[in-house]
C-alpha cells in the first residue's frame, strides 16, 4: 500500500501541473475557485508522499495492506459514482444530479449518522452554489432535459 501512495500521490501532483495551466483559460476571477481546489489537493498529495516514507506511523484501515481486490471495490464505485454524477450534470441539472450523487455515496460509503450527513450535503450543495453562481459569476450549467 505504501508504493500505491506514493505512485498516487506523484500521479495527482503531475496531474496538477496542465490543470493549473488550464485554469488560465477561464475568463476573470472564474479561475480562482479551480485554483484553489487545485491547490488543496496538491498540498494533500504531498501530505500522502511526504507520510508515506514513515510508514510505522501509517494506521491501518479497513482493507489496507491486504491484497484483496475487493478492498478497491469501494473507492471505484464511489469514483464512478461521482463521474456518472459529473457526465449527467449536464442533462438533470446540478442539484438533481448531485443529490443523486449524494444518495448513492450514502449506500457505498455506508454512513452511519443519516441525519449529519444530509445536513452536510445539503449545506455544501448550496454553498458550491452560491460560490459559483454569486461569487465568482459563473452559471452552473443549465438542464437540457427540461428545456
Amino acid at each position: 500500500m505504501v508504493r500505491v501512495n506514493r505512485l498516487v500521490a506523484l500521479a495527482i501532483l503531475l496531474a496538477a501541473v496542465p490543470l493549473w495551466q488550464m485554469t488560465s483559460e477561464f475568463p476573470g476571477p472564474a479561475s480562482d475557485f479551480p485554483k484553489v481546489v487545485i491547490s488543496a489537493i496538491a498540498i494533500l498529495a504531498v501530505v500522502l508522499l511526504v507520510r508515506s516514507f514513515f510508514p510505522a506511523r501509517i494506521g491501518r484501515n479497513e482493507g489496507e495492506g491486504s491484497h484483496d481486490p475487493r478492498a478497491f471495490l469501494r473507492p471505484l464505485a464511489a469514483f464512478a459514482t461521482t463521474l456518472t454524477a459529473v457526465l449527467f450534470m449536464p442533462i438533470v441539472g446540478f442539484f438533481p444530479a448531485m443529490a443523486a450523487m449524494s444518495a448513492v455515496l450514502f449506500l457505498v460509503l455506508d454512513a452511519d449518522n443519516r441525519r449529519f450527513y444530509t445536513i452536510a450535503i445539503l449545506l455544501l450543495l448550496v454553498m458550491i452554489y452560491m460560490v459559483f453562481v454569486f461569487a465568482l459569476g459563473v452559471p452552473l450549467l443549465n438542464a437540457t432535459l427540461f428545456d
